[in-house]
């Protein structure tokens, strides 16, 4: 938890260097903290033909939905799951905004599809001394933007690994899923097998945006198409089960069953 914590910081952290250095950059600039870029202020500020490039990106982003059954099962108070979702949600619909907003502004036509490496041309030789502490420090939150996105993922990657996990136990062992968890060989062996190929994917598909790409198009399913679908057959076959008897699911919904009334 308390690392959890320390990289929930990070992010915090990382978003706001990217925000106020590309705001800085947009209204003091052009090159006066990073090197090769060119006023953005005459550029188009808005191009709708390029709206679908982001759709795998935001329906990717939409598989922090299979995260909710190992946070609701962490929290104390089950009843307050769905403030704690919908304040992540709207926290990190805010901290993308401003970054997506602020390096748009800044960089234009020269934005990367991984904008935290347009900091690799950051420099603060235009406004202070190039021996001069601060500008170290400046100089490593840079590097920090750079590789905190691929040290993150090592923050989440197992979180995933064991969501997946216990879904395939689910499947495979049905009402004995829960036994099969408290084995530890079993859980072990079922969280290696997820672990392990993404893993070999990535050493040969090194660049994180077509991966993006391609796993946004299985995300579409995973998280628009399958969730709706388990959840209305769900209710028919819990009605069935119980002859049609009263069945309140209302609190185990995000919106207190307002997709049912």
């Amino acid at each position: 938890v308390t690392f959890q914590v320390a990289m929930s910081i990070l992010r915090f952290l990382v978003a706001l260097i990217m925000t106020f250095s590309s705001l800085y950059e947009y209204f003091y600039g052009p090159g006066i903290l990073f090197t090769e870029t060119v006023s953005s202020h005459d550029t188009a500020s808005h191009n709708l033909q390029s709206v679908a490039f982001l759709l795998p990106a935001i329906v990717f982003a939409l598989n922090v939905n299979g995260s909710l059954p190992l946070i609701a099962k962490s929290m104390r108070h089950k009843d307050q799951v769905h403030v704690a979702i919908r304040a992540g949600l709207w926290i990190s619909a805010c901290m993308y905004i401003c970054i997506a907003s602020s390096v748009a502004l800044a960089f234009g036509p020269q934005i990367t599809k991984s904008a935290n490496v347009a900091w690799e041309r950051f420099t603060t030789s235009n406004i202070l001394p190039p021996d001069s502490i601060f500008a170290s420090f400046l100089q490593a939150l840079a590097t920090l933007v750079i590789l905190f996105p691929a040290a993150d993922v090592l923050s989440i990657y197992p979180l995933t690994a064991i969501v997946i996990a216990n879904n395939l136990l689910a499947v495979f062992f049905g009402d004995k899923a829960d036994k099969a968890q408290h084995s530890h060989t079993i859980s072990r062996l079922f969280r290696l097998l997820v672990s392990f190929p993404p893993v070999l994917c990535a050493c040969f598909v090194p660049n994180f945006s077509k991966i993006v790409d391609a796993t946004g198009v299985f995300a579409v399913f995973i998280s628009c198409i399958f969730p709706p679908l388990l959840s209305i057959f769900g209710k028919r076959a819990c009605r069935t089960e119980l002859e049609n008897s009263s069945l309140d699911i209302t609190k185990f919904t995000l919106d207190r069953g307002a997709l049912w009334s």
